[in-house]
């Protein structure tokens, strides 16, 4: 994920494309099927809605270890790229956690992005549960996205 798409490399959270898709709500026993468009490039992001819980384990059927477990806001980035600067002329370390167009800034502030604590193109043979999660944070109540939603605190 990045503010800008770099063909077959970064996409742009809310903006699917032939790498990304949207997922929903669900308990996905298979990552591949949960994730079947990202997988079948490299798996190398996840983006989190605020207030959905993701939680993503090693293994098929919700077993083995947790390697992430967030709820959004919330971008993890695949480790394995945070010393590349192929495409972006510094290192993707730097550029994940610069400024980004609004409103993209204002939903995925710096301070909710992450690296993966490890490759996430091992992630593909575990599963993931999306669910609700805590409510929708009310600084977003200036985003006008947000305000589109039914939220009665607009």
């Amino acid at each position: 994920m990045w503010k800008s798409q770099v063909a077959n490399h970064c996409s742009i959270p809310y903006q699917e494309d032939r790498h990304s898709e949207y997922v929903g709500v669900g308990r996905y026993p298979r990552n591949d099927k949960a994730f079947p468009k990202a997988i079948s490039s490299t798996f190398d992001s996840v983006a989190v809605d605020a207030g959905t819980r993701v939680t993503i384990y090693s293994e098929h059927d919700f077993k083995g270890k947790v390697l992430w477990d967030r709820v959004g806001p919330a971008i993890v980035a695949n480790v394995r790229w945070k010393n590349d600067s192929y495409h972006f002329g510094r290192p993707y370390s730097e550029k994940l956690f610069e400024a980004w167009p609004e409103p993209l800034n204002s939903i995925f502030p710096v301070s909710v992005r992450e690296f993966s604590c490890s490759d996430m193109h091992q992630w593909n043979s575990g599963s993931v549960i999306i669910s609700g999660g805590e409510a929708i944070p009310s600084k977003l109540d200036a985003v006008e996205e947000y305000c589109a939603l039914q939220n009665p605190r607009c």
